[in-house]
């Protein structure tokens, strides 16, 4: 049947409000999708960033854990060997809390190895006849000794307390030897922890020869300052 002129135009025109409405409808749609695609954008840089926060967080925890173990085993170390050093105390009434804030005070005063603090206290208490008191001061120029020689503090005390004993030498006599243990090594060739740890070899033999501690560290730094080392200016003087 022959469509009318009339009929043909509302044809038309129904089409383009028709292309009108699509193309309306999926600009629409677009702004949609790209407002949904920034929203998801934002959501997923959120959740990257409370990511990041939670794994920081994470990683802080586990360093206060194992810094909070750490110390719980430096504590339990500690206690440990103040009661060591506690058997070697003759003094009557001296308790553990004493002997551990000994090694606190000494720590607070001089930049020693906190670790090795007990055991240079137990040398003390186990090879001199000394009260708390003494043994503190005792330790504190030990450690001092060890820091400015730059060695263990083990080896400062154990050389230090082999020649107070040698010579029969009393608490208060300790700056004395230190002064000559770095008299030697101003005057010698040697480091401190290279006299330290061989005068001993030599100290028996002055003593017996009636010489003092001054002697027989002149004799070593004359050894040392012709050639000998620490160690042979040491067996060298004992003979």
């Amino acid at each position: 049947m022959a469509i009318s002129t009339r009929e043909l135009l509302l044809v038309l025109r129904a089409r383009d409000e028709a292309s009108r409405v699509i193309k309306s409808a999926a600009g629409a749609i677009s702004s949609v999708s790209a407002a949904s695609a920034q929203a998801a954008q934002k959501q997923i840089a959120a959740g990257a960033a409370m990511t990041t926060v939670g794994v920081g967080v994470a990683y802080a925890g586990l360093a206060a854990i194992r810094f909070l173990d750490d110390a719980t085993d430096a504590a339990i170390e500690y206690n440990r060997q103040s009661a060591l050093t506690l058997t070697q105390v003759d003094k009557v009434g001296v308790s553990i809390k004493t002997i551990k804030d000994i090694g606190k005070d000494v720590a607070a005063q001089v930049p020693t190895d906190f670790k090795k603090i007990q055991t240079s206290l137990y040398d003390i208490f186990s090879s001199m006849d000394v009260t708390i008191p003494q043994a503190k001061s005792l330790l504190t120029e030990f450690s001092k000794a060890s820091v400015a020689g730059q060695v263990e503090l083990q080896d400062a005390s154990r050389a230090t307390i082999g020649i107070m004993n040698a010579y029969g030498m009393a608490a208060t006599e300790v700056n004395h030897v230190n002064d000559v243990m770095f008299q030697l090594v101003r005057k010698g060739v040697g480091t401190y922890g290279e006299f330290a740890t061989t005068i001993g070899r030599a100290v028996p033999s002055a003593v017996r020869a009636g010489q003092s501690i001054e002697t027989l560290a002149g004799m070593m730094a004359f050894l040392t300052r012709n050639g000998l080392s620490a160690a042979m200016a040491s067996a060298s003087a004992g003979r």
